[in-house]
């Protein structure tokens, strides 16, 4: 565990390495039991990192992501937030009353349960109400214990789809907030 003073800011370009890292190293320690090891394994650094940086190149107003560093510049920790669902699934009906999207959280493990998680929610949450979208959902693997981490925000179970990942299907659960004005940072 750290104590280290974090800054919280929007990526960059220059940060898709690091973001790279913080995913792959992330999935690895947490997915292992999740998924097989070829999808892991076909998460390296090189797949990873153009993506991101493709996908920071072309953020658009309905997008923001933001990234946790320590004093040093070393990031630990990143999030993406949108203000329309990105992931829908049309047989949820259920999902249609939420806006945003809570699309990725990762926090390397040596940092984790020290309140940089709820702090990037928290940066995603206040982007979304300065663009007046009051409700948001995230997609989770069904088995993954970060599900907790949800529910204690004050999510709530929505209901579960099929993602295929490399030809592989995984089942994975949708919570909401219908109020992201009521997510409850301390716990």
């Amino acid at each position: 565990m750290s104590s280290a003073v974090i800054n919280y800011r929007k990526a960059n370009p220059s940060d898709s390495p690091d973001i790279a890292k913080i995913l792959v190293d992330t999935w690895k320690s947490t997915y292992s039991d999740l998924v097989s090891e070829e999808v892991l394994n076909k998460r390296n650094y090189e797949y990873v990192e153009p993506r991101w940086r493709e996908r920071i190149d072309n953020l658009t107003e309905k997008d923001i992501i933001f990234v946790a560093e320590k004093e040093d510049k070393e990031i630990i920790g990143m999030t993406w937030g949108r203000t329309e669902k990105y992931n829908v699934a049309e047989y949820l009906t259920e999902i249609d009353k939420y806006e945003g999207e809570l699309l990725a959280i990762y926090v390397l493990k040596d940092y984790q349960q020290q309140y940089i998680g709820k702090t990037l929610v928290s940066r995603v949450v206040e982007f979304l109400l300065n663009h007046n979208v009051r409700s948001m959902i995230v997609w989770v693997f069904k088995d993954n214990p970060a599900k907790e981490f949800y529910r204690k925000l004050g999510a709530k179970y929505i209901g579960d789809r099929f993602l295929e990942l490399d030809g592989e299907k995984y089942l994975e659960s949708v919570y909401g907030w219908e109020s992201i004005e009521d997510i409850r940072f301390s716990f």
